[in-house]
C-alpha cells in the first residue's frame, strides 16, 4: 500500500542540528533544523505504525519494520513541504538570483580550466544574454512550486510567484528551558539552556510517501511527539503518492542529448562522496560536464532503540545539480531515472533525482 504522511506543527517544532548540546559548550545552544531529516521522521512514522499494528512499549518490535538498522518492508520518499497545497521542492543549485530579481541559469563555460581535478568545463554565467549578471546570488532560504521546478528542468527559469521565501513559510523563536529531575519531579538548579525553535505557518505541513505499510484503518487524526522538547505533531496519513513535475524533452546537439541530474533530498554516499562530487552520481550513462553542489553537512538523528545519538553522515545537500552529455541512444535509461533515488539508504528517500535539460555552453 502507498500512503502520504502529513505532519503538522500543534505550536513549534524543535529539530537539533549538529551543534553541541553539552552543559558549558555552547551558550546560544542549538538551532533548529526544518525541514527536519528523514532520519527524525523515519523514526514516527515507525512508531505510529507499531502503534496501529497492536505494539506496546516494553514488546517485541513488530517484523514488517525491520530494526534499528534497516526499515524492513518500509520505503520512504521525501520529505517535502507542502504549502498552501501546493507541493514545494528546492532549488536546484545552477538558478541565481541577480541584483533586481530577476532569475539566471548557470551553464558549463566553453572554455576550460586547469584544476586539481584537471582540466575541466565549471558553471558560468551568460555573457551575452544583454543583462547585468554582476552579483548574482545563489537563490537561498527560497523553495521552489511544482510548477517553477518544472520551469528549470524546461531549460527556462521560474516567475517571481514560483519561488516562496523561507519567511513565508516558517519562523523561528528563541525558547529557554530548564532541566527536569523525573525522580524528585522537580527542576534542577542552575540547569538552564536555550535553543531555537521553528513556528510554522498554519497551512505548512511536511509530507513523506511511505510504501510497504498494510494499514487495515487509519484514525483521521494522530497527535504524537515529533522531534525534540516533546513538541506535538498533528499526522493524517491518507492514501496517495507525491507527485513530481514530468521530465521534459532534452536538448539534442551533434547527436548528444544534454540534460541534468538534481537531487530533491539529501543525498548519502559514504566514502565514495568525493567520486560522486568530481565524476558524477552512480548509474548515470553518459559523461560529466560539470556541477553545481552545495555545501557538504553533516547530519545525525537519534538512535531510539538504543537512546543515543547516530553517527554523523556527510550529505551532498539537495538542489545539488550536475551536468552531462550522453549519445542519443542512451535517452531511456536516462528518462527512467527520472524520480528514481541515486544514493545509499535509498530506502530512507535519500538521492532522489529528476532528471532536467541544459542547451548551451556558455
Amino acid at each position: 500500500m502507498r500512503t502520504v504522511w502529513s505532519f503538522q506543527a500543534v505550536d513549534t517544532f524543535f529539530f537539533r542540528d549538529g551543534t553541541p548540546f553539552n552543559a558549558g559548550e555552547s551558550p546560544l545552544g542549538p538551532v533548529s533544523q526544518f525541514p527536519p531529516s528523514i532520519e527524525t521522521l523515519q523514526g514516527a512514522i515507525r512508531t505510529q505504525l507499531a502503534r496501529l499494528a497492536g505494539w506496546k512499549e516494553g514488546e517485541p518490535w513488530p517484523e514488517f519494520l525491520g530494526t534499528p538498522d534497516s526499515l524492513g518492508r518500509l520505503r520512504l520518499t521525501g520529505p517535502f513541504l507542502e504549502f498552501g497545497g501546493n507541493l514545494l521542492f528546492p532549488v536546484p543549485a545552477l538558478l541565481l538570483k541577480r541584483k533586481d530579481g530577476s532569475f539566471v541559469r548557470l551553464a558549463p563555460s566553453k572554455e576550460r580550466f586547469a584544476c586539481d581535478l584537471g582540466s575541466v568545463h565549471l558553471p558560468a554565467l551568460p555573457l551575452d544574454d544583454g543583462a547585468d549578471n554582476r552579483g548574482a546570488k545563489n537563490v537561498d532560504r527560497a523553495w521552489l512550486t511544482g510548477a517553477g521546478l518544472a520551469k528549470v528542468l524546461a531549460g527556462g527559469v521560474p516567475d517571481e510567484q514560483d519561488v516562496i521565501p523561507e519567511g513565508k513559510l516558517w519562523h523561528t523563536e528563541r525558547h529557554v528551558g530548564i532541566e527536569l529531575n523525573p525522580e524528585r519531579r522537580a527542576v534542577k538548579v542552575g540547569m538552564l539552556y536555550t535553543g531555537t525553535h521553528v513556528r510554522p505557518v498554519q497551512n505548512l505541513a511536511i509530507k513523506v510517501q511511505v510504501d510497504g505499510a498494510d494499514l487495515d484503518s487509519v484514525p483521521p487524526v494522530i497527535l504524537s511527539r515529533l522531534g525534540g522538547e516533546n513538541r506535538q505533531a498533528r499526522t493524517q496519513v491518507f492514501q496517495g503518492e507525491l507527485a513530481l513535475p514530468p521530465i521534459p524533452d532534452l536538448h539534442q546537439r551533434n547527436g548528444r542529448l544534454h540534460f541534468t541530474v538534481t537531487l530533491l533530498t539529501p543525498g548519502y554516499f559514504g566514502e565514495e562522496t568525493r567520486t560522486v562530487l568530481a565524476k558524477g552520481l552512480p548509474g548515470v550513462p553518459g559523461s560529466l560536464v560539470t556541477a553545481c553542489i552545495g555545501k557538504i553537512a553533516q547530519q545525525g538523528g537519534w538512535d531510539m532503540a538504543r537512546r543515543q545519538p547516530r553517527p554523523l553522515m556527510p550529505i551532498v545537500p539537495a538542489g545539488s545539480t550536475w551536468f552531462y552529455t550522453a549519445p542519443a541512444s542512451d535517452k531511456e535509461q536516462i528518462v527512467a531515472l527520472h524520480g528514481q533515488h541515486l544514493s545509499r539508504r535509498s530506502e530512507y528517500g535519500y538521492g532522489h533525482v529528476v532528471i532536467g535539460t541544459w542547451r548551451d555552453y556558455h
